[in-house]
């Protein structure tokens, strides 16, 4: 792939990841947040405070081919929710 079509890619991804991140925030928050009486969370309220987080938190440059780093950001989020999909039903 050429850097061109890289740069691309990566610039599309940024929403679509943000997105990812947002909704996986907005569900999270709802099992496990709002059952203790928090108010539930909007789509543009969980991508804030998921980008939120991710500014607050260290993170080192990413040497990875940008298909790893789509391919691993994207499984990390879907198993972090499966994994509290458990933790959810077992409460």
């Amino acid at each position: 792939m050429s850097d061109g079509a890289k740069a691309i890619l990566g610039l599309l991804w940024i929403p679509i990841g943000a997105l990812l991140s947002g909704w996986a925030m907005v569900t999270l928050w709802g099992w496990f947040i709002v059952p203790l009486g928090a108010s539930a969370l909007g789509l543009a309220h969980g991508w804030g405070l998921s980008m939120m987080v991710h500014y607050y938190t260290s993170h080192t440059p990413d040497k990875r081919e940008l298909w790893d780093i789509i391919l691993s950001s994207t499984l990390q989020t879907l198993l972090v929710l499966g994994f509290c999909w458990v933790a959810k039903n077992l409460m």
